[in-house]
């Protein structure tokens, strides 16, 4: 406990140095060690790094892959081949639906003899 209060009032003394006492010491020593400042100022690259590493690798994946073939072959294309095929269906098999009594007779009629020469082969 005693060395994060001493880290606190360290960084409070530094930053009452940095903003109140000397203001333009910031920029001098920016300018003094560039190479330190802009490794603290990018964050020791980190995120850098995390984004080629992990996300640049991800969003590709996601883009080629997912996108491209889950969703668009796979998935669209059983949707879409589904509705196809209902579609074909409908359009075949409306033609059994006429209205008449006589022909729905007719449809049982040849159903029967179907089954019938089904089970007699």
């Amino acid at each position: 406990m005693g060395v994060s209060v001493f880290a606190a009032l360290g960084g409070l003394a530094l930053a009452y140095v940095f903003y109140v006492a000397k203001p333009d010491l910031p920029r001098r020593l920016s300018e003094q060690a560039h190479a330190l400042y802009s490794l603290l100022l990018h964050k020791y690259y980190v995120d850098e790094i995390y984004d080629a590493i992990i996300v640049w690798p991800v969003f590709q994946a996601s883009r080629d892959f997912l996108w491209k073939i889950v969703d668009v072959v796979i998935i669209d294309g059983t949707v879409n081949g589904l509705g196809g095929t209902v579609r074909f269906s409908a359009r075949v098999l409306r033609h059994m639906q006429s209205g008449y009594v006589r022909t729905y007779a007719g449809w049982i009629l040849f159903g029967g003899v179907m089954v019938v020469a089904w089970f007699l082969r």
